[in-house]
């Protein structure tokens, strides 16, 4: 058999020059919960998606992996593939590294390109001080969260820009993610102490691998974003981080702008590929 992806974060921990042992926990986990199946000529790793499979009411899987045999890619099973996305409803979705011939085989699959993704990473989060006019959110904030993740929808992002979701499926899995976040999936939710600052962050702090991913929405108060940010990066260091890691579309610019300002590195670009009926 041969492994034709390689996993899109090999590429930050690269730049990052983070150790061994960083590089093997993070394949860990990434490997964490994997299933296969089997198609002729080659084999695909995924893990199933049980929150959106319930949301979605169709089986939801994330690619991680295809695996061909020798010589076998270029008589890819197309219309076996085709049939049983067809007779299984599966919607499948992956992000990968632009590789040119994956992407070759991905379109005659069936994938379609909808989100392209910009990643960068902080080094240095020594500096950053906290921002009082901020705070942490409480189950009181619940509505109020599930109301501003929506009206911060990004038409790039990949469930609004997938054709199979409609846009208030689409919204409903951000009021989802929000509530989730509030109750523990996120390391925290902040908001700002005023309340007619309509910005919503939920942050997810790893410490295994000191890292801390934010998940941000559109900010309606200018200069809100900002602040938000630079308030997570003072968290991140005080509670023990020595690395912070981020994503945006390509297309969000702004928030591009920002994470330049705070000192933020662009590391590499990975794109969602996604198929279903």
């Amino acid at each position: 058999m041969q492994n034709i992806v390689v996993h899109p974060f090999a590429y930050a921990i690269q730049d990052l020059a983070l150790n061994e042992l960083y590089r093997q926990t993070q394949l860990r986990a990434w490997l964490k919960d994997t299933e296969k199946q089997e198609f002729t000529g080659f084999d695909l790793l995924f893990k199933p998606e049980a929150y959106e499979t319930t949301h979605y009411q169709r089986p939801v899987w994330r690619v991680k992996e295809l695996v061909f045999d020798d010589n076998a890619a270029p008589n890819l099973p197309v219309e076996e593939f085709q049939s049983f996305l067809k007779s299984s409803r599966v919607y499948m979705y992956g992000e990968w590294q632009e590789h040119f011939s994956r992407f070759a085989w991905l379109r005659r699959l069936g994938f379609k390109l909808v989100e392209t993704r910009w990643h960068y990473a902080h080094r240095y989060l020594q500096g950053f001080e906290a921002n009082p006019s901020l705070r942490l959110a409480t189950l009181e904030d619940e509505t109020a969260l599930m109301d501003w993740a929506v009206k911060a929808r990004n038409a790039h992002d990949r469930h609004h820009a997938e054709p199979l979701f409609s846009q208030e499926q689409a919204d409903a899995y951000l009021a989802g993610y929000a509530s989730a976040a509030l109750r523990g999936f996120c390391t925290g939710v902040l908001v700002p102490q005023k309340p007619d600052d309509k910005a919503f962050v939920a942050y997810n702090q790893y410490q295994v691998w000191q890292t801390v991913v934010p998940q941000v929405g559109a900010s309606l108060s200018k200069g809100c974003f900002f602040k938000i940010l630079t308030e997570i990066l003072h968290r991140a260091h005080k509670e023990g981080c020595h690395y912070a890691y981020a994503n945006t579309q390509a297309q969000n610019t702004r928030c591009q702008e920002a994470l330049t300002r705070l000192g933020f590195v662009y590391t590499h670009e990975t794109q969602i590929w996604t198929t279903g009926f």
